[in-house]
């Protein structure tokens, strides 16, 4: 298995140029929509050039945003109650956790927080994807992953790969961090492709109390024959299972 190189500065600009409510990141060819985040991160890869839905947030109807900022690689949006449950969420998709480490590989995270008003409250939020090719499903070890066939042990990581001869053939992993509740469903979905329904906050949520959870995404070849990337998804995960834990604040 190769070792990823150490990371780069953050510095410079914002990575997400926002524009309105829609926001952009070129380098890693990501977009995304603040008015409509159950429409995902839209990237460009995907099978006969369709497209993979990454880290798509489902919000109550009429959720949203009612503030919204790009700072360093971090796009950030605050979405106000919408139903009876009176839950304030706010969303960061932050960019780029995997650059500059681990060569040809582009990764997203999804970090989201909820509070309420409410005395108490059911606070569950789902995080969507939808993606071609099989998974190969997992759960967190010691900060590493064990995989596995089956839903039997409510995964929190997932592995799509396919080296597909003569194409090129992109890997895509998915984790809940394992300091974080959830878990990993796989659902049908009419359209032909792999859905999987991330879900997160399954406890009540009482006044005064923030919870916050991470979600991973990474994206890289599945040649298997290319040394540069062989095993990258295992420290990818490894880097995301030791990352700081987000500030309270």
């Amino acid at each position: 298995m190769s070792e990823c190189s150490a990371p780069t500065a953050n510095g410079g600009p914002p990575r997400w140029q926002l524009s309105g409510m829609e926001a952009v990141d070129p380098l890693s060819r990501a977009r995304i929509s603040l008015a409509s985040p159950a429409s995902g991160l839209i990237t460009g890869e995907g099978d006969a050039g369709g497209e993979l839905q990454l880290l798509a947030l489902e919000l109550p109807a009429g959720c949203e945003p009612r503030d919204m900022w790009a700072r360093g690689n971090d796009l950030t949006a605050v979405f106000e109650p919408a139903d009876d449950r009176g839950l304030r969420i706010t969303a960061m998709w932050r960019v780029g956790s995997a650059e500059g480490r681990c060569p040809g590989v582009r990764s997203w995270q999804l970090i989201l927080s909820a509070q309420t008003s409410r005395r108490s409250t059911p606070a569950e939020l789902t995080v969507v994807f939808r993606f071609p090719g099989p998974v190969a499903f997992g759960d967190w070890n010691r900060g590493h992953v064990d995989w596995q066939q089956s839903l039997a042990n409510q995964p929190t990581c997932l592995r799509v790969r396919r080296d597909t001869s003569g194409t090129t053939a992109t890997s895509l992993v998915v984790a809940i961090h394992p300091d974080d509740a959830g878990v990993l469903q796989e659902i049908p979905d009419s359209s032909g492709l792999t859905q999987i329904r991330c879900r997160l906050f399954a406890s009540d949520l009482e006044k005064g109390v923030l919870l916050r959870s991470r979600v991973l995404v990474a994206l890289g070849s599945a040649e298997a024959a290319d040394p540069t990337v062989s095993g990258w998804d295992e420290a990818v995960l490894q880097q995301f299972a030791a990352s700081a834990p987000i500030l309270s604040s």
